[in-house]
């Protein structure tokens, strides 16, 4: 779906062939090649989109007379803009990122649940040659997002002070590019976000690929597939995950129209990253937790961030007030669902067996997990 808003602002091509095109792209690539394609084409990505985004912030910068002429024009814009130059933003803003919910909902359930507990970025580490070049890649993926913040943030800015009728945030970069960039670094710009966009798509598909494929099939319906027909099978999900991605598009692009991409997807994260935290937290650092309590604090969890959504978007046909004063209120999901998943497995797990001792020798911390049989 975003990949289809970025096409159909830059070039006119309909949304639905577009969603339709990047389809095709990635799904042949990454039903041929798997991980090891993936990882290739996602370092050249990786390139040419922060090259891109750099020329953007350049260009406007330089039009704007510098980050001095930002401030100016945003100033200039009344209090439509007085919270987007403030880093720290106070609780009771209307904005959906005030300071209580960026540093409990986002720096400290979010993003650890993302970088630690996200498939897609254990896979790669999982890949690497060695242990050295899977914790230098971590220290390099760091580096590298540190610039993300500048690269997004700053463009979104430019076009706020330069396009100031624009109507919906998608719409952002895909103007500067289209207003601002002469035609060949125009096309370049196309590249670099068609880049981002596919890059997140191969990267679920494989990963979940790969969970559909060892912690379904292999674990509950054929434990002694050979290496050909788990092949087969991985490549049957990556066609099946493809066919629902498409589905899910067209379905966002009827029900999410008016709302941004950007929070449709946080909104969605919000709703499983929460638990998952909560249960590797435990599972890692408290013994006494068992499967039961994590499976049933993961399921309270993700329960509760939905409830809190509906209750918040329809709260007028339940006759009661909004539970939260800013209109996208997902980082406050993420917290309340980690609360509520955390209590659950403390509460159920002691209510239950405890896994037995072999299965949790391992998380004495220093110490080494035993090595399987081969």
């Amino acid at each position: 779906y975003a990949s289809a808003r970025m096409l159909n602002s830059l070039t006119g091509v309909s949304e639905s062939a577009c969603i339709l095109i990047t389809a095709a792209l990635v799904g042949v690539y990454t039903f041929a090649g798997g991980l090891k394609a993936v990882v290739y084409t996602d370092v050249i990505q990786c390139a040419v989109m922060i090259g891109g985004c750099l020329l953007v912030l350049v260009i406007g910068l330089h039009d704007l007379g510098g980050i001095g002429g930002l401030q100016e024009k945003l100033a200039a814009m009344g209090e439509r803009t007085q919270n987007h130059a403030t880093l720290i933003i106070p609780a009771d803003a209307k904005s959906p990122f005030p300071w209580p919910a960026i540093l409990f909902g986002l720096a400290f359930i979010l993003s650890p649940a993302y970088w630690i507990g996200n498939q897609a970025i254990m896979q790669r580490s999982l890949g690497a040659k060695s242990q050295f070049h899977a914790q230098a890649a971590y220290v390099w993926g760091a580096l590298l997002k540190i610039i993300i913040p500048v690269i997004i943030v700053i463009p979104g800015l430019i076009a706020l002070a330069k396009f100031p009728e624009l109507d919906t945030p998608d719409a952002a970069f895909p103007t500067l590019a289209a207003k601002m960039l002469p035609t060949g670094i125009r096309g370049l710009f196309l590249a670099a976000f068609m880049a981002a966009l596919m890059s997140s798509v191969d990267s679920y598909l494989n990963a979940s690929a790969t969970v559909a494929t060892h912690d379904f099939y292999l674990r509950f319906i054929n434990r002694q597939a050979d290496d050909h027909r788990i092949l087969v099978v991985g490549r049957t999900v990556t066609l099946v995950l493809m066919g629902w991605g498409i589905a899910f598009a067209f379905f966002i692009r009827q029900t999410g129209e008016n709302t941004g991409i950007y929070t449709i997807f946080q909104t969605l994260m919000s709703f499983f990253q929460g638990p998952a935290l909560a249960m590797i937290l435990t599972g890692f650092f408290w013994k006494r937790a068992n499967g039961i309590g994590a499976l049933s604090g993961f399921l309270c969890g993700i329960i509760c961030a939905v409830g809190l959504f509906v209750l918040h978007n329809w709260h007028e046909s339940f006759g009661i007030d909004p539970l939260f004063q800013i209109e996208e209120p997902f980082l406050y999901f993420s917290i309340w669902s980690f609360v509520t998943a955390l209590v659950v497995i403390i509460i159920v797990s002691f209510l239950t067996r405890p896994e037995p001792e072999e299965k949790t020798a391992f998380l004495k911390l220093g110490s080494q997990p035993p090595t399987p049989d081969v």
